[in-house]
């Protein structure tokens, strides 16, 4: 136990150290509701508790650009080998021993509380381990541009055969009226048949960048991205994104790979192809 709250508290004195070293640095953020326009990118560093009755899969984000130099990108790299190696750790805690995990998410919040009140001025002491776990977007060179947009590809789509549907749902209670009209319904089509399993994914912000030299690359945002800046009086060209995702699909369907609508087997998330 020791261990783990040890390496914690060591991540957030890297983190604080770190975003007090940045924080006048030439930067953006995107303005959201929940950013902090005074105190923003400490803010967006340190932000690593639950608020209120927080959904545990929701994660809030912070997209922007940070210009740093390079004895500020090894700061960050080591950041994120402590987030890497608490991540590890907290594996390995919940694999071998549940309970002890629960005791020590209890006492992070405690013992933060004395250590720093930044992490606690507004009474939060619940880790979202999601938020701490997630590393800090760098790059070693300053890109040209910088393209913000939301990425809504909507769901996943994986092909399944009729036998692997039949194993999903025996997993589940058999016993069930409407596992059992499911079986049938699966029982009524050909062996040979493809099945679709479709998992919903939630938007994400991607940016696309571009460089000196004409190469790009694209990188998915949840946090400020970091770049080692080679021209001081020089901040990259970027959009600003709309502050919420388009509520439709950025992407079109194939037209060879079309699924049903409406789903075939609801409780394993399984359509057939059209």
């Amino acid at each position: 136990m020791k261990a783990a709250l040890d390496l914690f508290e060591q991540l957030t004195h890297q983190l604080i150290n770190f975003s007090n070293d940045v924080k006048k640095n030439p930067h953006w953020l995107l303005d959201l509701p929940h950013v902090d326009k005074k105190n923003a990118l400490p803010n967006a560093l340190l932000d690593l508790w639950y608020q209120g009755d927080q959904d545990g899969r929701q994660t809030r984000i912070y997209p922007g650009l940070v210009a740093i130099n390079e004895t500020q990108s090894q700061l960050l790299k080591s950041v994120n080998e402590l987030k890497q190696e608490f991540r590890e750790l907290v594996a390995q805690i919940k694999a071998d021993d549940t309970a002890e995990w629960k005791e020590i998410q209890s006492k992070l919040g405690r013992r933060n509380a004395v250590l720093n009140e930044q992490l606690t001025d507004q009474g939060l002491n619940r880790v979202h381990l999601k938020q701490v776990f997630r590393l800090l977007p760098y790059i070693a060179e300053q890109p040209v541009k910088a393209g913000f947009n939301w990425y809504t590809s909507g769901r996943s789509i994986t092909r399944i055969s009729k036998q692997q549907a039949y194993k999903l749902l025996a997993e589940l209670n058999t016993e069930a009226d409407h596992i059992k009209i499911q079986l049938n319904r699966l029982a009524a089509i050909s062996d040979a048949e493809p099945l679709a399993r479709v998992q919903k994914q939630a938007p994400v912000l991607r940016t696309n960048l571009l460089f000196a030299n004409g190469t790009r690359k694209a990188m998915n945002v949840s946090l400020p991205l970091f770049f080692k800046q080679s021209h001081a009086d020089v901040f990259p060209e970027f959009n600003v994104p709309p502050a919420l995702p388009p509520k439709s699909r950025s992407r079109q369907l194939r037209s060879d790979n079309k699924i049903e609508d409406e789903p075939f087997l609801r409780s394993i998330r399984v359509h057939r192809y059209s």
